[in-house]
């Protein structure tokens, strides 16, 4: 019996035979939504397909399947678990099979037709993949772009598009809404993509914002993946009425990588449209979890002068810091973003490997510059120039010349004042030191135990003082020491009171207090420079004003002159050795041109501080020269061959009249706006229009008519940072994620010893709660502990190797090597009171997070 006598026979009412099928349903296009989902009843939104009305369907066609649908779709007229078949009947595979002529309408092209005709799928003989949540297997397939090589398949892409729609835009390949672009047979009814869709019904589908609120917050807040699994989370949407649940973890894995891959390709495009020249300021840094991170940021000036920053890269660094590798890794991104002949400069601290580093990156780029194959779109100059292209960060220079000052002090450091901590601890005297070194010993002291933290907020508040701790110094963040300094000096009275119950500290004298007060007024000079360069627009045009100013302050505190008289012998000898320092960088300074260029484009400076301070023989030579420099960089855009050209067509038509009297008359030459600019005054800007960071950027784009070789060397220029904070910034944010300030996400069977001694099981994320300062004023003793913890969660213990500092534990602490026997050796009661402990626990606990990358996120 064929196909379409199956329905007359079922209409005339005729006996049942073996290949009579029960009455169907009249439905259109009928196709088991439970199937194609794998098991589940709810259909997602990327297997929607448009539907017209029955009435409109021509008859006789069949349904086609695409190269986008699933191999399981050629047997959507097998008996499913929605159709049941009555006893007594049976249904032939054969028979099912069958096309089923009804008035079915033929199926129209899929929403991603447009996307499936940029690729070639070929089966996977013997390949099968299973889909999520369901139990059968289905035949893999090999998908490849047309293109190119690139290749996928059905199982790895687990039905998705997005890597394919991703990797199409690399192609400039997009999805466009018209008709035409959808493949023959389409014009019937017009298919809208799943981005189109989204687009014009986020108000309305509550899934869509959703989704794009939940990964505007894992990407702002630094939240875990997984913590959208959360039976807490997840709870939150089952108690709202018809609210969706939210995806799994991997699925916001997927859209913020595909988020990035889309925002690096608008990167790319910006770049090529707004950027002429980009300046990068970067850095290396370390974190705790032993990752190396190279971090690059890109700054530039549009074409309507608007600042631009950029992070151009965050990535590991493979292999050891050095400058060759750092080179390489900085010459593929640049390639990848098509700026490698925009390049200016390259701002960074004071490293040698950085050296290194622009040197590499120059001689490469001159290479390829030279090469007869090159690609460079620009061959009239390279505007980097290696050494002479390297920005030395001002605030790193900076801190250096502070370093310098404070050693010449014998102000001591960590190590040293770690030390006096332990002598102090074992009832000995910590010998002579200096004011600044013995209150960076009692900050520690103090901050080191809870119980003195506690004694000094008794002592404070029971005289009615500010109980605040004084900040301590931390060698690797500026001016950490002025501000330890400057809490010491407000906290006078505090610390008096504090020393009366103590017999470990002698009281500070008067010489002490009136050292510590004149060293926080030299420090004070330095922290506001620092300031300075660490606004978000560190423009380098203010390198040359602090330059300048810091000369001044230096050689008076040396001289102990102006607003410095007074001062003691020793600050003033350490202020010499400052100088010293400060010299080396000035003079690698005023080797480069972008420093003078930067300065002149300040309509406020122009040549006018150049004048005062370099004197009457000097200063006119170094104008000539930025004048110069400027000529030969930005040349006039009119050709003097076709000025040239054009006189003399105009005399052969003049009358000799008219000649002569050219010639007795002056010609009028069009002078350059470079020398304009130089020529009139320099501009009086209001104090309040200057603290807007954008004033000068906006300045140039009201006068680049007026000045338009001076702007383009302004759009240039004035984007180049004076300092790598912006570096030091994405870190900041980066040490939360990547270094320890996260909480921890712990495997369940993770064991973490408990503040009582015992061993616990933590499935849920462990936040070790102790600050910075508790880290830094731990003994050895913290990290004796840790390495038990550390011992118990490693994968092999018998591998890890016991650190010298093991042996100041409790000998039936060292030989636990089970969770049986360290909860056994009861350490509660072999460390101390449970305060003590509990101190020695979290940090134990955070010690041993750091150090693990296995079990972090």
């Amino acid at each position: 019996m064929s196909g379409a006598e199956l329905p007359a026979s079922n209409n005339d009412g005729s006996g049942s035979s073996s290949v009579e099928l029960p009455p169907r349903p009249q439905r259109s296009q009928r196709i088991d939504y439970h199937f194609l989902n794998g098991g589940s009843d709810e259909d997602d939104i990327e297997d929607h397909i448009r539907k017209k009305s029955r009435l409109d369907s021509p008859p006789g066609r069949l349904e086609s399947i695409g190269p986008e649908d699933s191999a399981s779709q050629l047997h959507l007229n097998l008996p499913t678990p929605s159709e049941s078949v009555p006893p007594g009947s049976s249904r032939c595979f054969t028979e099912a099979i069958r096309p089923y002529k009804s008035h079915r309408k033929a199926r129209i092209k899929p929403l991603n037709q447009w996307l499936w005709n940029q690729f070639r799928v070929s089966p996977l003989p013997g390949k099968q993949w299973r889909p999520r949540r369901s139990r059968q297997l289905l035949e893999d397939r090999e998908i490849q772009c047309i293109h190119c090589g690139w290749k996928t398949t059905d199982s790895a892409r687990a039905t998705s598009t997005t890597n394919m729609k991703t990797h199409l835009a690399k192609h400039n390949i997009f999805e466009k809404s018209g008709p035409e672009d959808l493949g023959e047979g389409s014009s019937e009814t017009k298919q809208h993509s799943i981005a189109s869709i989204f687009q014009s019904r986020a108000e309305h589908d509550t899934r869509a914002l959703l989704e794009q609120n939940i990964l505007r917050w894992v990407v702002t807040d630094d939240v875990a993946f997984t913590a959208i699994e959360s039976p807490a989370f997840q709870q939150i949407f089952k108690d709202l009425p018809d609210a969706p649940l939210p995806f799994s973890s991997r699925t916001v894995a997927r859209r913020i990588d595909a988020d990035f891959d889309r925002c690096r390709v608008q990167l790319i495009d910006e770049l090529a449209r707004t950027c002429s020249t980009i300046a990068l300021s970067l850095d290396v840094w370390t974190s705790k979890n032993h990752k190396a991170i190279l971090g690059v940021i890109g700054h530039w000036v549009s074409t309507d002068f608007k600042y631009q920053e950029r992070v151009l890269e965050f990535s590991e660094l493979a292999g050891s810091h050095s400058g060759e590798n750092m080179a390489e890794t900085l010459q593929k991104m640049l390639v990848e973003l098509r700026i490698e002949e925009k390049l200016l400069t390259i701002t960074a601290d004071n490293a040698s490997n950085n050296e290194t580093l622009v040197s590499e990156l120059y001689f490469h780029l001159l290479e390829k510059y030279n090469s007869e194959d090159s690609k460079l779109p620009d061959k009239g100059r390279l505007r980097f120039q290696g050494i002479d292209s390297y920005i030395r960060c001002l605030a790193h220079v900076l801190n250096l010349i502070v370093r310098d000052i404070l050693s010449r002090m014998k102000s001591g450091d960590h190590k040293s004042a770690i030390e006096a901590c332990d002598l102090l601890q074992g009832n000995k005297k910590i010998g002579r030191q200096s004011a600044l070194a013995r209150i960076r010993i009692m900050t520690l002291w103090i901050l080191r135990t809870p119980q003195r933290r506690q004694q000094w907020k008794v002592t404070c508040q029971a005289n009615g003082l500010n109980d605040k701790f004084i900040e301590y110094d931390v060698e690797t963040r500026w001016n950490s020491t002025y501000r330890m300094v400057q809490g010491a000096l407000q906290a006078k009275a505090q610390i008096r009171m504090w020393i009366e119950h103590q017999n470990q500290f002698p009281p500070f004298s008067a010489d002490d207090w009136l050292q510590l007060q004149q060293l926080e007024m030299i420090l004070s000079k330095f922290d506001e420079f620092t300031q300075l360069v660490s606004r978000r627009k560190s423009q380098i045009s203010l390198a040359i004003p602090i330059y300048y100013e810091l000369n001044d302050m230096l050689e008076d505190a040396a001289s102990a002159q102006g607003d410095f008289s007074g001062l003691s012998s020793d600050i003033t000898s350490a202020i010499s050795a400052g100088m010293k320092k400060y010299k080396k960088y000035y003079e690698l300074m005023d080797a480069q041109d972008a420093y003078y260029i930067a300065l002149v484009l300040d309509p406020r400076f122009k040549t006018l501080l150049l004048d005062k301070e370099l004197g009457q023989v000097t200063a006119p030579k170094v104008i000539r020269s930025i004048k110069d420099t400027l000529h030969e960089q930005y040349p006039s855009k009119s050709s003097l061959e076709q000025s040239t050209s054009k006189i003399n067509q105009d005399n052969k038509r003049q009358s000799l009249e008219a000649r002569v009297l050219q010639k007795l008359q002056p010609q009028v030459i069009q002078r350059s706006d470079i020398d304009r600019y130089f020529e009139e005054g320099v501009v009086t800007v209001d104090e309040s229009v200057t603290k807007d960071e954008d004033w000068l950027f906006g300045w140039w784009r009201t006068h680049n008519d007026e000045y338009p070789r001076m702007a383009a060397a302004a759009r240039d220029y004035l984007a180049i940072p004076a300092a790598e904070v912006a570096v030091e910034r994405l870190f900041s944010r980066g040490r939360d994620l990547l270094g320890g300030r996260a909480f921890a996400v712990l495997s369940a069977g993770t064991l973490l010893l408990t503040e009582f001694g015992g061993v616990r099981v933590a499935g849920v994320e462990q936040s070790c709660k102790i600050d910075a300062a508790e880290m830094d004023a731990a003994t050895m003793e913290l990290f004796a502990v840790a390495e038990v913890v550390e011992r118990l969660i490693m994968k092999n213990p018998s591998q890890y190797p016991w650190s010298a500092e093991v042996k100041s534990l409790p000998d039936e602490l060292k030989r636990c090597n089970s969770p049986e026997m360290l909860l056994r050796s009861k350490p509660s009661e072999q460390l101390g009171d449970e305060g003590e402990l509990k101190m020695l626990v979290n940090a134990a606990n955070k010690t041993a997070y750091h150090n693990l990358e296995s079990s972090m996120i």
